[in-house]
């Protein structure tokens, strides 16, 4: 199966599974109309959300990382290792392969929000942010789970140590 191919069917099952859930703010033209009017300021919203359990997460690696060397346990360079290590290891490659492909996902439906909403076709317009929504909160949990993965891997040296 070819790649766009691929795509094509991830799009179409990610429309399909989250038709159900979207119909009900989709249902009708004025509730299709401000959830469509309402996306940007969602992911947005979306963003900000995942940028500060970004940081929190970051400044919990930060704090473990700098306690190891603090300790003499690490020096500076054992810490350029472990991140380095981590970055290679195949479940953050693949992590980051579903982030890319998801994020292909996003750009394609937001292209159909705007195709629709120029059609004038909100109820349509309206499920496509819906699957923009729900594809931004999947990379966040993608996101979320790689600094997760690095947290326990890093807590797991330390204690170790």
């Amino acid at each position: 199966m070819s790649s766009s191919l691929r795509l094509i069917v991830s799009v179409s099952l990610s429309l399909a599974t989250t038709f159900s859930a979207a119909n009900a703010q989709c249902d009708d033209e004025p509730s299709a109309r401000k959830s469509v009017e309402g996306i940007e300021k969602d992911l947005v919203q979306l963003r900000d959300q995942q940028e500060a359990r970004e940081e929190a997460m970051q400044r919990r690696i930060k704090e473990v990382a700098d306690g190891l060397v603090r300790s003499g346990k690490w020096v500076e360079q054992d810490r350029a290792i472990f991140f380095e290590a981590q970055i290679r290891t195949e479940a953050y490659v693949a992590a980051e392969k579903k982030k890319k492909s998801d994020l292909d996902l996003l750009a394609l439906a937001a292209q159909s929000v705007i195709g629709h909403q120029e059609k004038g076709d909100f109820k349509m317009a309206c499920l496509s942010a819906a699957d923009m929504r729900l594809i931004l909160e999947r990379v966040g949990a993608t996101n979320d789970a790689q600094y997760t993965r690095m947290l326990e891997g890093i807590r797991t040296i330390a204690e170790r140590k």
